[in-house]
């Protein structure tokens, strides 16, 4: 994908992505990121790790290389996936959002069903942005083991 981009889109262009595959059966996501925003693995136990292996957005260079990496998921864990318009949500004082306030709201309803941990999420982007309209788009998913 990285050297049709590289072939087929202006020099100023880009794509960012994050490719994942979850095995049911073993409880593991496999996964390789090309410049996009790192999913963020939440421990039931309020540890986290970002999942960053992976190389660098697709397009820009025809030589990239990216690797793949394994984690394994406990029930409770959940992996949450993100937009940049999630933490570049600007409030009036034209402060950014962030990965810390968004850690901070994953970690404090993590023992939440996956749609309960989006609404958090969105209740505490809209209480941050305070009626104003978002910058960006925002995209969001969770992936949470029973």
């Amino acid at each position: 994908m990285n050297r049709q981009l590289v072939d087929s889109i202006s020099k100023d262009k880009f794509a960012t992505l994050f490719f994942g595959v979850f095995d049911r059966s073993t409880i593991e996501f496999e996964y390789a990121t090309a410049g996009h925003n790192y999913p963020i693995l939440m421990a039931q136990d309020g540890d986290f790790q970002c999942l960053q292996t992976g190389g660098p957005a697709l397009g820009l260079h025809s030589g990239s290389t990216f690797r793949t990496d394994k984690v394994r998921l406990n029930p409770g864990d959940f992996i949450f996936f993100y937009t940049d318009g999630v933490t570049e949500t600007v409030n009036a004082q034209r402060q950014e959002y962030g990965e810390r306030l968004l850690l901070n709201v994953l970690s404090n309803s993590r023992a939440l069903g996956p749609q309960n941990i989006l609404d958090a999420v969105l209740e505490d982007l809209d209480k941050f942005q305070h009626e104003r309209l978002p910058n960006d788009d925002r995209t969001m998913m969770v992936l949470k083991v029973k």
